[in-house]
């Protein structure tokens, strides 16, 4: 073989790996339909990928736009008057922006953490995963090899989560402790199968809900 072929044999087999760059957290106690979180941080190139949990009203969310772009739902898990979802957009190129989300009807509190993420193959996660309940609550799931994972939890009361198999981003009281999100990300270099994603409560006063999505390069 050629030096020019092994050349191009090497460059074929090289993969830029998926990444998870920013993070961002934010609340809101409005009683609302739609909710718009700004000045969230957001990556410029790639997607971003936002969790948004909602309490008090219909347990559906219908639409979400990250800066502008129209997202695309992941995956989401309900009960009754109570939901956590994840949503996915194209990157528009700004560091930081609103992140929107309308649900079914008027919700008494909301919350929403946001992921920018580089180097995905596609907007389409390869694995979701959601549970309804446990404390801890857990999600088992499937990541390629150079792949990264996003996961989120939601709990009524004020909760403190700990996370196993993935990196914490940040837990989030919403209205004084009514209810609580947190949320954990992972990239990985080699293929995880059946990881089994763990968030831990200090408290468990009940309906905990946990997403996740995991995608590759």
């Amino acid at each position: 073989m050629s030096a020019v072929s092994q050349a191009m044999l090497l460059a074929a087999k090289s993969v830029t790996p998926v990444a998870v760059v920013t993070k961002s957290s934010l609340a809101d106690s409005g009683d609302l339909t739609t909710y718009n979180f700004a000045a969230m941080g957001l990556s410029t190139t790639g997607h971003n990928v936002a969790i948004f949990v909602g309490q008090g009203g219909s347990a559906v969310a219908s639409s979400c736009t990250i800066d502008g772009a129209a997202g695309t739902k992941v995956v989401e898990a309900t009960a009754t008057n109570r939901n956590i979802s994840m949503w996915i957009a194209a990157a528009t190129g700004a560091s930081s922006g609103i992140a929107s989300i309308t649900f079914g009807g008027a919700q008494s509190r909301a919350g929403c953490q946001t992921f920018g993420m580089t180097n995905a193959g596609s907007a389409t996660a390869t694995a979701t995963g959601t549970a309804n309940s446990g404390d801890p609550i857990v999600i088992s799931l499937n990541i390629p090899a150079n792949g990264s994972a996003i996961s989120g939890t939601y709990s009524d009361g004020n909760v403190n989560f700990t996370w196993t198999n993935l990196t914490e981003f940040a837990d989030l009281s919403i209205e004084g402790g009514n209810i609580s999100m947190s949320s954990a990300y992972g990239n990985f270099s080699s293929v995880q199968t059946g990881l089994s994603i763990q968030a831990d409560l200090d408290t468990a006063p009940g309906n905990q809900l946990m997403v996740a999505a995991a995608w590759g390069p």
